[in-house]
C-alpha cells in the first residue's frame, strides 16, 4: 500500500513545501510515499502554448472549461496516476480557495477509472474564517462522497492518527498543537523536488517577493517553521480565527534546524514559513544573536525571508537593525495603511510615525524590504483615511527606499471576524461586500489609484501579468 500525494495546477510552479511535510510525516509512519507534481506537468507542456491563457483563467477564476484542452490534459492526467493501485491512497493538496475547480475536474476523472480512497489537506480546503471543524467546502464533498477523509489545520498528530488507524478514519480530522508541530528536518531527498522548468518567461511573470537574489541556484529552497499562529488580532486577518493558539520555538532549536540543512545540502537561504515571525521580541532577538554568531564562526554569507510585524520603536534598537542585516534578512512586511484612524481599527498598536521610523531605520542599516503589503478599501476607510497614502508617496519622493516591491490589496471580509457585522456581505459573492458608498468598485477605483502612484514613483510592484488573476483575489 503507497500514500500517493498529488500537487495540482497553482498559480506558480513551485512544489507546495507542506505537501514535502506531508510526505515526510506519512514516512515517519513506515508509509511508502510517491509525490506526483501534476502542476509541473501542467507547466511543462502547456505554459507559453496558445492554451495557456484558458488554463491560467480556470485554474484560479474556475472559468473556461468548455475552452480546455481536455483530450491533452486527460492524457497527462492517466499518465501521471497510472501506476497506482488499488489498496492505494489518494492525497491531494489544495494549496488555496483558487486550486478548488482545477480539483474537481481531475478528481471527477480520477474517479472515472479509480475507486481508491481520497483525502484532501491544505488551506484551500476551508473558506478564510472558518474554524476548527468548519468547511463548509468539505461538508459538500463529503456530502456527494467525493472525498473520503479532510485534514484541517497543521496534520503533524491527524497523519499518525489516520495511519495508526490502518487509514480508516473518514470526515473531517483537525488539529492545532499547543507547541509548535514536529515538523521540519526533511530528508535531502524531499529537498531536491523543486521543478526543472525554467522558461525565462515564466520566470519574469510573477515578482517573488519571497525569494532573495542571493539564493544560489543549486541550493533547494529550505523552509522552516519559528512560529505559529500570531499575537495579534488583527480585524481582517484569519489566522487569529483558524490557528488561534500562538506558539514559538526557543531560538536555539531554530538554529539547529538551520545547522541541519546546512551541514545536509550546504543551504544558506532560508525561508520562514510563519505568518510573524518576530512575535516575540526578546525570543527573536535572540534567535538572531545566535544566526549571527553561527554565521561569522562558519565564514558563510547567509541569507534568510520571512513575514515580519511592524510594532513600535520600543520593540526595536540599533543592535536589532544591525542584526538584521548581517544575518542577510529579506523582510515581508504588512504595514497594511498610512492612516492612524485605519491601523487604530484594525487593532494595530502602532501608528505612522513608526512605520516612517522603520523604513528609514532599513534604509539606515541596510536592512532589504523585499515585501511591503498595504490594504486599501478597509470598511471604515474614508476619502480622508485614502489621502494618507500621499505621506507614503511623499516619503518615496524624498528618499531611497530599501523597499523592493510594494503589493496593494482590497480588503476582504473573512467570516466570524469583527468586520463582518459592519458590512453588507453575501458569502456567494464575497468580494461584493458593501458599506454605505464603499463598495466593490469603489475599491478597485482607490487600489488603481495607489498602484499607478506606486508605478509611476518607479515602486517595484507585485502583481500578475494577467489582470484577470489579480483581480481574482479582491
Amino acid at each position: 500500500m503507497k500514500v500517493w500525494i498529488l500537487q495540482i495546477p497553482r498559480i506558480d510552479n513551485e512544489l507546495s513545501w507542506g505537501l514535502r511535510e506531508a510526505a515526510n510525516l506519512f514516512e515517519k509512519q513506515n508509509v511508502e510515499v510517491e509525490i506526483i507534481n501534476f502542476n509541473d506537468t501542467m507547466y511543462k507542456n502547456f505554459f507559453n502554448t496558445d492554451a495557456w491563457p484558458t488554463i491560467e483563467e480556470f485554474g484560479v477564476l474556475g472559468q473556461g472549461k468548455e475552452k480546455l484542452p481536455m483530450q491533452k490534459i486527460e492524457k497527462l492526467f492517466y499518465s501521471a496516476v497510472s501506476n497506482v493501485q488499488p489498496d492505494d491512497i489518494m492525497l491531494w493538496s489544495i494549496f488555496s480557495t483558487e486550486s478548488r475547480e482545477w480539483f474537481l475536474l481531475l478528481n471527477i476523472l480520477f474517479k472515472k477509472k479509480f475507486k481508491n480512497k481520497i483525502a484532501i489537506g491544505g488551506s484551500g480546503c476551508r473558506h478564510p474564517g472558518e474554524t476548527g471543524l468548519e468547511s463548509e467546502w468539505g461538508d459538500w464533498l463529503i456530502n456527494y462522497k467525493l472525498v473520503d477523509t479532510i485534514f484541517l489545520g497543521e496534520s503533524s498528530k491527524t497523519i499518525q492518527e489516520f495511519c495508526q488507524s490502518n487509514f480508516t478514519i473518514t470526515g473531517k480530522m483537525y488539529n492545532q498543537t499547543k507547541q509548535v508541530p514536529g515538523l521540519g528536518f526533511l530528508p535531502k531527498k524531499l529537498l531536491f523536488k523543486d521543478s526543472p522548468f525554467n522558461d525565462p518567461a515564466y520566470k519574469s511573470k510573477v515578482c517573488y517577493a519571497h525569494i532573495p537574489s542571493s539564493k544560489p541556484k543549486e541550493q533547494p529552497a529550505v523552509s522552516i517553521h519559528f512560529t505559529q499562529g500570531c499575537v495579534k488580532k488583527c480585524t481582517f486577518c484569519d489566522v487569529p480565527l483558524s490557528t488561534p493558539i500562538w506558539n514559538m520555538k526557543s531560538a536555539d532549536d531554530v538554529l539547529d534546524e538551520i545547522k541541519y540543512y546546512h551541514d545536509l545540502v550546504g543551504a544558506t537561504y532560508f525561508n520562514f514559513q510563519d505568518n510573524t515571525i518576530n512575535g516575540s521580541t526578546s525570543m527573536f532577538l535572540k534567535f538572531l544573536r545566535l544566526l549571527s554568531a553561527w554565521k561569522d564562526k562558519e565564514n558563510i554569507e547567509i541569507a534568510w525571508s520571512g513575514q515580519f510585524a511592524c510594532k513600535t520603536k520600543s520593540h526595536f534598537s540599533e543592535e536589532y537593525f544591525n542584526l538584521l542585516a548581517e544575518t542577510g534578512a529579506k523582510l515581508a512586511v504588512g504595514f497594511d495603511h498610512c492612516s492612524d484612524d485605519v491601523l487604530d481599527h484594525m487593532k494595530k498598536l502602532y501608528k505612522w510615525d513608526d512605520i516612517e521610523w522603520f523604513i528609514l531605520k532599513c534604509k539606515k542599516h541596510n536592512v532589504d524590504l523585499k515585501l511591503a503589503m498595504w490594504i486599501v478599501g478597509y470598511p471604515t476607510e474614508t476619502e480622508k483615511d485614502l489621502a494618507e497614502y500621499n505621506k507614503l508617496f511623499n516619503l518615496i519622493e524624498s528618499n531611497e527606499l530599501p523597499i523592493s516591491t510594494h503589493q496593494v490589496i482590497p480588503c476582504s471580509i473573512i467570516r466570524n471576524s469583527p468586520l463582518e457585522k459592519i458590512v453588507d456581505i453575501d458569502y456567494r459573492q464575497p468580494n461584493n461586500w458593501t458599506k454605505d458608498t464603499l463598495t466593490h468598485d469603489v475599491r478597485l477605483q482607490r487600489k488603481k489609484w495607489i498602484d499607478d502612484k506606486l508605478i509611476a514613483l518607479g515602486q517595484g510592484y507585485f502583481k500578475y501579468d494577467n489582470s484577470k488573476m489579480r483581480n481574482s483575489r479582491i
